[in-house]
């Protein structure tokens, strides 16, 4: 049987443009709700709301903070801004996505939360405060979350001058002048003055990094250093402008001179107890041993729960799936002032267990490759009861 072969009819389908727009639409919309509200981690901002508006000319959202209506000026975030909303009409800010700012988001909320619930005010203080970004983060979300005025406050502490310039800024940009106190000042173990390195000209990388430490690491910067008035932990614990209260969430950023501000003595010890409720700390050196010094002090001496550990420069397994860590980060609360806190965000995906899973590279401001095979690490989980 021969199959005659003939000329292909080519056959057109027409679709009308509406048609295809309209398809267009709905598959962008599905996107946009995918990626603003579906993910696993934007259950706990859904209850936040999504703010939107028009953003002003020279601001970003950072695809951080303006879910909660928070501008940030773009020179702020220098390298990291997210580019492209300044000047625009925004039909709802999206929620923040999976980084290594992740989870304090989270350790703010939760603490917050749990604020809310049992006490009815709020108390937060950032220690290395840059343009005071959690600080502000945190008073609006308080402000969302229906405190009333006087109820909730923050006390950010920033040495860096280009910094502390920006906070103000910052603050006063978002209505905040009477819920935050910024210090421009350094943060040490106790009252007194210290060294502080002072930024290079026109060097944007040197603008983060900068530290106390930085200089007794025999390091320096081409414009000098300085001495600037320092506040001991304990002090700040206690400033007037809490109350007498606790601190619901104390964070620490202050380039690896946490163990400096922290150091286990009497004193400190009792002034943690007493004030703080979770402590969030970003860790920066892996030769000190960030995880086994801090869950010597406030699991072994304090009788704190550890919820969360990632080290620094690394691609940790999380309760979200795999994700990449610059800054470490441990958290710990203390079930005397936050009962059941720990217990309720606990996850044990989110504690890191054995070695480092290592990092290939220098970090800033490093003059040779940290020595991975100085670093402890945590070998066990204590669930909290």
């Amino acid at each position: 049987m021969k199959i005659k072969k003939g000329p292909i009819k080519q056959v057109k389908i027409r679709i009308k443009p509406r048609i295809i727009c309209l398809f267009a639409g709905i598959l962008c919309a599905g996107i946009f709700i995918l990626f603003t509200t579906a993910l696993p981690h934007h259950k706990l901002f859904a209850a936040y709301g999504q703010w939107s508006g028009n953003v002003p000319k020279g601001c970003d959202d950072g695809h951080e903070s303006l879910f909660l209506g928070v501008f940030t000026a773009c020179s702020m975030q220098l390298a990291w801004k997210a580019g492209g909303c300044s000047g625009k009409n925004i039909a709802e800010a999206r929620y923040p996505p999976l980084s290594d700012h992740t989870f304090e988001w989270f350790d703010i909320i939760h603490a917050l939360e749990y604020a809310a619930v049992n006490r009815g005010s709020f108390n937060m203080l950032e220690l290395g405060a840059g343009w005071a970004k959690w600080a502000v983060d945190g008073m609006a979300l308080a402000k969302r979350r229906g405190f009333s005025p006087g109820s909730f406050h923050a006390v950010g502490v920033e040495a860096q001058d280009q910094h502390c310039a920006w906070a103000h800024e910052h603050i006063e940009r978002n209505d905040f002048k009477n819920d935050i106190t910024l210090l421009c000042a350094a943060v040490s173990h106790e009252d007194g003055f210290v060294e502080f390195p002072s930024a290079e000209v026109n060097d944007q990388g040197s603008r983060y990094g900068l530290g106390v430490q930085y200089l007794l690491d025999g390091k320096k910067t081409s414009s000098g250093s300085k001495k600037v008035k320092a506040y001991g932990i304990c002090t700040l614990l206690n400033l007037p402008e809490f109350n007498d209260h606790q601190i619901d969430l104390l964070s620490l950023d202050v380039q690896s001179y946490e163990h400096a501000i922290l150091k286990p003595t009497p004193e400190t010890l009792e002034c943690l107890r007493r004030k703080v409720a979770v402590i969030h700390i970003s860790l920066h050196r892996v030769e000190e041993n960030d995880a086994r010094g801090f869950a010597n002090t406030f699991i072994g001496l304090l009788g704190w729960d550890l919820v969360r550990y990632f080290p620094l420069y690394t691609n940790c397994d999380t309760q979200f799936g795999k994700m990449k860590f610059t800054d470490g980060v441990i958290t710990f609360v203390n079930p005397a002032l936050a009962p059941g806190l720990a217990k309720e965000i606990f996850h044990t995906k989110n504690i890191h267990i054995g070695k480092y899973t290592g990092y290939k590279g220098k970090k800033m401001h490093e003059t040779v490759t940290p020595d991975w095979g100085k670093g402890d690490y945590i070998t066990d989980i204590q669930k909290p009861a």
